[in-house]
């Protein structure tokens, strides 16, 4: 933490600045709304048994925009 000359205090951010309570709530809005296109980040999508192979996809640069699915 580093402190400036006139008292206030800069306190670096390891991954970001975001509130998840306000962000995520923000970001399902502008989804609903059409405002922004989520689907259009997935590669694909695969079910949890397929978990191991998604890793070595992933270890490979093969496809690393895939969501896993749970039912």
């Amino acid at each position: 933490m580093a402190e400036t000359e006139i008292g206030c205090s800069a306190i670096p951010a390891a991954i970001g600045g975001g509130v998840p309570e306000q962000d995520f709530l923000r970001i399902l809005g502008l989804y609903g709304n059409g405002k922004l296109d989520l689907d259009a980040l997935i590669g694909k999508t695969i079910p949890l048994e397929g978990i191991n192979d998604a890793f070595r996809e992933l270890d490979a640069g093969i496809d690393t925009r895939t969501v896993i699915t749970f039912a």
